[in-house]
C-alpha cells in the first residue's frame, strides 16, 4: 500500500512537533496564490525566524522549492540533499532539463544529478521526519 502524500507532514508535525512550537506549513504541490501571498506575509512578519523548506526531490519538487525560494530567498533546504537521494532514491525519474533554471542555488548538485538518465528521485515519504539542523 502506498503512503498518503499527506503522510510525512503530518508525521513531521505528530512526531518531531509535538510541542507544537514550530509552524509546520503543506502546500500540496505547487503554491496556490493565496498560500504566496500567506507566506510572503509570515516572511515579513517574522523576519529573523528560520524557514525551512522540504520537498520530493524530484523535479517537481524542484519546481516548488523554486516557488518557495522567490518568496523567501532565504529559506533552507529541510531533508534535501543528494546524500539523501543517493542512500534513499528509489525511483529512476524523468530526466530534469539541465536548462540553468537552478544554476546557483543549492539545487544545482541535485538537478544535475537528476538530470543523469536512469538516476533516482526521491520522495518525502521514504526519510524520516527530523528536526531541522540550525533551528
Amino acid at each position: 500500500m502506498r503512503a498518503s502524500r499527506f503522510l510525512p507532514v503530518h508525521r513531521h508535525a505528530i512526531e518531531i512537533n509535538d510541542d507544537r512550537t514550530d509552524l509546520v506549513l503543506f502546500t500540496s504541490g505547487q503554491a496556490f496564490i493565496a498560500f504566496k501571498e500567506f507566506y510572503g506575509q509570515l516572511v515579513t512578519e517574522l523576519a529573523g525566524v528560520p524557514f525551512f523548506h522540504w520537498s520530493d526531490i524530484d523535479e517537481g519538487g524542484l519546481e516548488i522549492t523554486r516557488t518557495i525560494m522567490a518568496l523567501n530567498p532565504a529559506v533552507r533546504p529541510h531533508l534535501m540533499d543528494l546524500a539523501l537521494v543517493k542512500a534513499h532514491g528509489a525511483r529512476a525519474t524523468e530526466p530534469v532539463g539541465d536548462d540553468g533554471r537552478f544554476a546557483g542555488t543549492w539545487m544545482q548538485e541535485i538537478a544535475a544529478y537528476l538530470a543523469v538518465p536512469g538516476n533516482l528521485s526521491l520522495e518525502r515519504e521514504m526519510i524520516d521526519p527530523a528536526m531541522p539542523h540550525g533551528r
